[in-house]
């Protein structure tokens, strides 16, 4: 399957933070290849009609369009310039796309409903890219903070927040892919 370049450049951002695999006690996802928990992978591989399998052996095809689906795709992200597309695709793919969604909306000011339709997307299309992203950071950084697993977890979130914060405002010179 061929993707866009702007998944593709977001992915390879997304796998430098999520591309290893972990089977963490303290980690609520539980097993976990390249980002993708075992649950989750399970379910996908049945939708597809495909046996169930070890998320540590996932290949990349299944990996790829896995993402594309379930978090791409859901996040609008296509829809959205670079630079807003990438927190909200790695915020997805973190803490869940209902979240993602609901604070892109809540930034821009706008129903936070969960839903990125007509409205949410044109006032994403619309806002000040830099005010966005330093916002919706500040707000994953806070939220993570929060979260039951900081503990071990939060100085590892908070870098990877401080990363796509960086990356996503670099994004803001250049055009869409």
């Amino acid at each position: 399957m061929a993707y866009s370049a702007k998944f593709n450049s977001c992915l390879k951002l997304i796998l430098n933070s999520e591309g290893g695999n972990d089977d963490d006690k303290d980690d609520k996802g539980g097993r976990t290849g390249q980002g993708i928990t075992q649950a989750e992978y399970t379910e996908w591989l049945e939708a597809q009609g495909k046996d169930s399998a070890d998320v540590f052996d996932i290949t990349k095809a299944d990996r790829d369009r896995l993402y594309y689906e379930r978090y791409w795709l859901t996040v609008s992200a296509d829809k959205l310039p670079l630079a807003i597309a990438y927190p909200i695709f790695d915020a997805g793919i973190l803490s869940g796309v209902g979240y993602s969604r609901k604070l892109a909306q809540k930034v821009v000011g706008v129903r936070q409903d969960g839903q990125l339709g007509p409205i949410s997307i044109a006032a994403l299309n619309a806002v000040d890219k830099v005010t966005f992203i330093n916002r919706f950071c500040d707000l994953r950084r806070d939220y993570l903070a929060s979260r039951s697993t900081a503990w071990k977890f939060g100085n590892g979130w908070k870098n990877r927040q401080d990363r796509v914060q960086k990356q996503a405002t670099a994004m803001v010179k250049f055009p869409n892919p």
